[in-house]
């Protein structure tokens, strides 16, 4: 009875080791599946932040595009400004010139019709 019991027991202890065993396999699995999860996640993980500093590093390219392509139209409006602030200073120099040259032309027409008129009456005073 005792070696009945006893072979019994090993038997059950066997079964017990045999379903333990199987545990732990199906558990190695689950653990390897979840090893094989993780490290395709910390991949799609890197591959998303690569991607992030690539999409990063164009708008910084783009930002500092644009803002030299500002900067150089600025610098183009400022010298057109300067450039139309010179040839307004220029014609406002070629107006004063022709007021003054207008003026002289009005003086000495004047000057010119007084001594028409002086030479008129002088001609006329000659002549009777």
């Amino acid at each position: 009875a005792a070696a009945t019991t006893s072979a019994a027991e090993a038997s059950a202890a066997q079964e017990a080791a045999s379903a333990a065993e199987e545990r732990l396999q199906h558990l190695q699995q689950r653990l390897e599946a979840a090893e094989a999860e993780a490290d395709r996640s910390a991949r799609e993980a890197e591959a998303v932040q690569k991607a992030a500093a690539r999409d990063a590093a164009d708008l910084r390219a783009s930002l500092q595009a644009a803002e030299a392509t500002h900067r150089d139209q600025l610098t183009a409006l400022q010298a057109q400004q300067s450039t139309g602030e010179e040839v307004v200073g220029k014609l406002r120099s070629q107006v004063a010139a022709a007021r003054k040259e207008a003026s002289e032309q009005a003086q000495l027409t004047a000057e010119l019709a007084t001594q028409t008129g002086q030479l008129a009456e002088q001609l006329a005073a000659a002549q009777a």
